[in-house]
């Protein structure tokens, strides 16, 4: 079973610039990766029925790469295009402070674009149940943030704190867990809330197959209970 301890980093925390720069980072990231699949996704279309091509800006590494990979660029494509392409993508890439939690926004982004896929294939066997066409991912605001996520390999516990990776310059958090499996760093209006995800088992219950209890539906009482035990 798993459990999440929140914390809350407010503007008077000398940490809160640092998160807040790393969440605006996530969502440019979010968002160049969105603009990367979305001008290759229309272009290909573009491409296949024959309409314009000549305002789309493909880069020719992106085109002789996904050559015979068809439409989309999944998440293992994207993740190896941010790391070549050495354009703003991979600039964004890299300007997160560990390349799990790049690869992560990644990860959600490509969940968004197959959850776009899913509707399609449902709006074309049942358009009733859509308002309309199903569209392709939108943008995140240009002035926001987005989430953050971490790893037990990233974060550690030590004598009762969770450390943070070097590129946090320092920053830990007294936690009573003890069994970390992830760290989510999540903007919310004037604060960031901590999530420490973790895992406890769950305690089997013992029942005692000799203790009764009857319930008797009653009409001017609510009801009459009876049972074999005290208590």
């Amino acid at each position: 079973m798993y459990l999440t301890e929140i914390h809350r980093v407010y503007k008077e925390n000398s940490y809160f610039e640092m998160l807040d720069d790393f969440c605006y980072k996530a969502k440019n990231l979010y968002n160049n990766g969105l603009y990367h699949i979305r001008q290759y996704y229309l272009y290909y279309k573009a491409l296949q029925d024959g309409k314009p091509i000549e305002n789309f800006d493909i880069p020719d590494l992106l085109k002789d790469y996904m050559k015979d990979k068809g439409s989309y660029i999944d998440y293992y494509k994207l993740d190896y295009l941010s790391k070549k392409l050495e354009n703003s993508l991979t600039e964004d890439y890299k300007s997160l402070p560990i390349s799990s939690a790049s690869q992560w926004v990644l990860k959600q982004l490509n969940q968004n674009w197959q959850s776009f896929f899913k509707s399609l294939k449902v709006f074309s066997k049942k358009p009733d149940l859509y308002k309309g066409k199903p569209r392709i991912p939108s943008y995140l605001d240009k002035n926001g943030r987005y989430l953050l996520s971490l790893t037990n390999q990233n974060c550690k516990l030590k004598d009762g704190y969770l450390t943070f990776p070097k590129s946090f310059n320092g920053f830990t958090l007294k936690t009573k867990v003890d069994n970390v499996k992830q760290v989510r760093i999540v903007p919310i209006n004037n604060f960031y809330q901590i999530e420490i995800i973790y895992e406890v088992k769950e305690k089997s219950q013992k029942l005692n197959n000799d203790n009764y209890l009857s319930v008797d539906i009653g009409v001017t009482n609510l009801a009459a209970i009876t049972n074999n035990f005290n208590g």
